[in-house]
């Protein structure tokens, strides 16, 4: 029974230029895999230095202080404070900074953006926000916050992974197919001449 799911592929068979399109999927996937690997240590390269250079640095927000006391009272709501993230004290950088005369400080926040997930904290974490930026969802989110949290000359960093992950090692998948394809038409169009030859 769990055969007759795949009955329906015999209708490629009619079809000269959909059979085309399945052999040149099917004849690039062992280059694919090529890719994969590619876009995988591309990946691990850009996750392990974002860990050297950014490691805590999205814990950065704005929280309100006691004007008398100097104890944190909670995180900001004020202005964009309440959302950007900002660069600690104990954090190099020249990144936002809090409103001393709204009695703000940047401090130490437990999560990370995006529910946790948008860090460079460990290389998992780091590996997949690298992978965000390459798949060009949400980069320019976590380029600004990097310039928050470390200054302008982070965003060097996201620039490169969208340059060399994005436009460099994520179109090779392209590349790869277009190749693929080229070959197999060549081939059906050859078989197409000498069939046509013997019946002549």
């Amino acid at each position: 029974r769990l055969l007759r799911v795949f009955r329906p592929l015999r209708v490629i068979q009619r079809f000269p230029a959909l059979m085309l399109l399945a052999n040149t999927v099917l004849s690039s996937i062992p280059h694919l895999l090529n890719v994969l690997l590619l876009i995988v240590i591309t990946t691990l390269i850009f996750g392990v230095t974002g860990v050297q250079l950014f490691k805590g640095v999205f814990h950065g927000r704005c929280h309100d202080i006691d004007p008398l006391t100097g104890d944190l009272l909670g995180l900001s709501e004020v202005g964009d404070s309440a959302w950007r993230l900002c660069n600690r004290p104990d954090t190099p950088g020249t990144g936002f900074q809090c409103y001393p005369e709204l009695n703000q400080v940047c401090a130490y926040y437990n999560e990370n953006p995006g529910n946790g997930v948008l860090s460079y904290d460990n290389i998992l974490l780091a590996s997949l926000t690298v992978f965000q930026s390459m798949t060009l969802e949400g980069w320019i989110d976590v380029t600004y916050m990097l310039m928050d949290t470390i200054g302008p000359a982070s965003a060097i960093f996201g620039i490169l992974i969208v340059f060399v992950g994005a436009f460099l090692v994520m179109n090779l998948s392209l590349a790869v197919i277009y190749d693929s394809y080229t070959a197999v038409k060549a081939k059906v169009m050859k078989k197409h001449m000498m069939n046509t030859k013997r019946h002549l």
